[in-house]
C-alpha cells in the first residue's frame, strides 16, 4: 500500500467520524457529581513526584525525632515538687502604666 498524498489524506479524514460516547459515560458523569468529594476522599489519588515525597518523608522524620527530644516527654516528664511551698498570704498589687490615670 502506497502512502497517501495530502489530497487523499484530506478526503479520508473528512469522511471519518468519531465514535459516539457510550451511554454509561453520561450516567457516570451526571450521577456521580453529587457525592464526588467524599468518594474522592476515600478513593482519590494525588500524584507527587518521588523526590518531593522523599523530601517530605525525610522532613517528617527529622521533625519527629527532634521534636520528640525537645518535648520533655520521657521516663520522668514531671519535675520534682520536693521543696515547693505554697504561698500562704497572697496580696496582689496592681501596677498601672504611665499612660493610665490613677
Amino acid at each position: 500500500m502506497q502512502p497517501l498524498n495530502d489530497e487523499e489524506l484530506t478526503k479520508v479524514l473528512s469522511e471519518w467520524r468519531a465514535p459516539r460516547a457510550p451511554a454509561t459515560l453520561d450516567a457516570r458523569v451526571v450521577g456521580g457529581s453529587g457525592f464526588g468529594w467524599w468518594r474522592w476522599m476515600v478513593r482519590g489519588r494525588i500524584q507527587v513526584p518521588v523526590p518531593l515525597a522523599a523530601m517530605a518523608l525525610l522532613a517528617l522524620l527529622v521533625w519527629g525525632t527532634v521534636g520528640h527530644k525537645n518535648s520533655g516527654v520521657g521516663p520522668d516528664p514531671m519535675p520534682s515538687l520536693q521543696g515547693f511551698h505554697l504561698v500562704e498570704d497572697l496580696q496582689p498589687r496592681i501596677i498601672r502604666g504611665s499612660y493610665e490615670n490613677n
